[in-house]
């Protein structure tokens, strides 16, 4: 990206800082209804993380986000 506004810059920066900082919450609201039973299903679950995947394409890269299943 060529930027030759400081000002353009930091605002570029900041909407970036605020797309990762929401896809954080959605990882951490997936999460919690993980935990609290509200999603059973591994297939609800891979379909979930497919829809903030291609909701946040550019994180998708930064982060790992994998599903360990037990035997509950």
């Amino acid at each position: 990206m060529l930027v030759l506004s400081t000002h353009r810059a930091d605002k570029e920066n900041a909407m970036l800082s605020t797309r990762e900082e929401r896809f954080l919450v959605d990882i951490e609201k997936l999460q919690h209804s993980i935990e609290t039973g509200h999603i059973k299903v591994a297939a609800k679950v891979m379909e979930r993380i497919g829809r903030l995947k291609e909701k946040y394409k550019g994180f998708q890269k930064l982060y790992d986000i994998q599903l360990i299943l037990s035997d509950d």
